[in-house]
């Protein structure tokens, strides 16, 4: 078998990431990989029929394929699709799977992988491998946004005030008064009065709390370098100072190496800013 794979991590539960992923009726609104697809049945079930149209470039569009789901395991957050096998191009089968693996409660590693089969495979894996895997590379980086600016990525974790106080004491170890608690402002991925701040970053989330306590949270896979943590740690400084806050707290959400984390740990704090690291929230 012939096999194109890409995967991303995304900063949001699996389940979310499952939900958009089997939602097809809104494709259209986010999917650029997949803008057309309709079910033959009204329920989305192994056997079920599918139309599509695939982008596979800017300018090249595969019309009017046929495929069928061969595999929907929700316990597992996978699907799988593939060739028609009744309606289908002749000499040729795929089977496309997704599968979504949770990473920790808030975040998920997605994989995207296609196989070919049959007498047609090496032709189609000639003609077409190097503009699938940059489809598959832009389907994931869609896929990412549209989980993560639904209010499912890091964004959700603080909905609910019980959730918040727990994060900004137990996990940021801050004693800031209760009342700071009673005016919070979320921005998705930064606050309107920092406009292209520390959180405006894939993923990000910005707090203010109380008019008081300045907090960003960043997931360490939209981070490429130790310089980008210290322009968060200068922009987070001065947005605070511009706004008369008390206190900046930059945090970063995933896994580091052990050379990168000392290499940020070893970074000058001024004071009244701090640098958190967590695994996951």
């Amino acid at each position: 078998m012939r096999r194109t794979e890409s995967e991303i991590i995304i900063e949001a539960p699996a389940q979310a990431v499952w939900d958009a992923i089997t939602d097809l009726d809104r494709y259209p609104e986010w999917n650029r990989f997949t803008p057309r697809i309709s079910l033959a049945t009204a329920d989305l079930a192994v056997g079920a029929e599918l139309d599509l149209d695939c982008q596979m470039t800017e300018t090249e569009l595969l019309r009017d394929e046929r495929e069928v789901i061969l595999a929907l395991e929700p316990e597992r957050f996978a699907l799988c699709m593939g060739t028609s096998r009744t309606r289908g191009r002749p000499g040729i089968r795929s089977q496309r799977w997704q599968v979504c693996l949770p990473l920790g409660a808030h975040r998920t590693r997605f994989i995207n992988h296609e196989e070919f089969s049959g007498p047609l495979a090496p032709l189609v894996h000639l003609l077409y491998t190097r503009k699938l895997r940059r489809a598959f590379e832009g389907y994931c980086q869609d896929l990412r946004r549209r989980v993560e600016r639904s209010g499912h990525g890091l964004a959700g974790c603080f909905l609910h005030r019980d959730s918040l106080v727990r994060f900004v004491r137990q996990t940021l170890g801050c004693s800031c008064p209760d009342t700071i608690f009673d005016d919070v402002q979320l921005g998705y991925p930064a606050l309107a009065l920092t406009g292209q701040s520390s959180a405006a970053v894939p993923g990000g989330v910005e707090l203010l709390l109380g008019h008081r306590l300045l907090v960003s949270i960043v997931p360490v896979s939209a981070l490429e370098q130790v310089a980008r943590v210290s322009d968060l740690l200068r922009q987070g400084r001065q947005t605070r100072d511009d706004h008369g806050l008390n206190r900046y707290r930059l945090v970063l959400v995933g896994r580091l190496s052990p050379t990168v984390r000392s290499a940020l740990e070893a970074l000058p704090l001024p004071e009244r800013t701090h640098l958190h690291f967590i695994r996951t929230l």
